[in-house]
């Protein structure tokens, strides 16, 4: 009786043991995460082929339309467009962001793409208008703590495309004490257990392509 309660207490300690380690992993790998999430856009005056919008906000947009007027790039895609919004109506959505986009630009430099549910979906979605258009380079236009994970979707896709990360600040993520807000509390956990699976998808990938 005493050997097996001296198992029972020995497999107790190394089950906490373990968990301790893990828990410990999960919150060192989400404070990297966490850290890494750019604050504020430092690109500089860099030019790519195409500028790569992932919807999921007004901001993202506006932040695609200043590339395109300021010639940093003379294409446009946005991608996962809902399918109720149309062509003619970027105009107005540029217009209701401060930003006058002319119709010169909407017929010669926008389209859009109503395929993608998801980020993976953004990216092969993009991935096919990359290649019909024969682009060599990008910016990739996201949120700040949507960026890592979208770049590692696209490099799964397309391992020799040039890619300018563009990350847009989000109003609507509390980064500055994020565990007093529950929703950016919610959001940024979720938003890391994505990048973690992307990025063990992505390490598998490069690790099958070296042999």
């Amino acid at each position: 009786m005493t050997s097996s309660t001296e198992l029972f207490l020995i497999l107790r300690r190394a089950f906490i043991a373990f968990l301790v380690l893990v828990l410990s992993l999960w919150l060192i790998c989400f404070l990297r995460f966490f850290s890494s999430i750019p604050l504020i856009n430092s690109m500089g005056q860099s030019k790519a082929d195409a500028i790569i919008v992932l919807t999921g906000g007004v901001k993202r947009l506006a932040a695609g339309f200043d590339l395109l007027v300021a010639g940093r790039s003379n294409l446009l895609f946005v991608s996962g467009v809902n399918t109720s919004v149309k062509l003619s109506d970027i105009q107005k959505i540029s217009q209701d962001q401060g930003i006058v986009l002319e119709k010169k630009y909407i017929q010669c430099c926008v389209e859009l793409g109503y395929a993608a549910f998801n980020t993976g979906g953004n990216a092969t979605e993009s991935a096919e208008w990359i290649t019909k258009n024969r682009i060599r380079s990008i910016f990739l236009v996201t949120s700040n703590y949507h960026i890592d994970r979208s770049l590692l979707e696209f490099r799964l896709k397309m391992p020799n495309l040039k890619i300018h990360k563009y990350p847009v600040v989000s109003n609507n993520v509390m980064l500055e004490e994020w565990w007093r807000h529950p929703s950016s509390m919610r959001l940024l956990v979720n938003e890391y257990h994505k990048y973690m699976y992307t990025a063990a998808k992505f390490f598998l990938y490069k690790s099958f392509n070296k042999q």
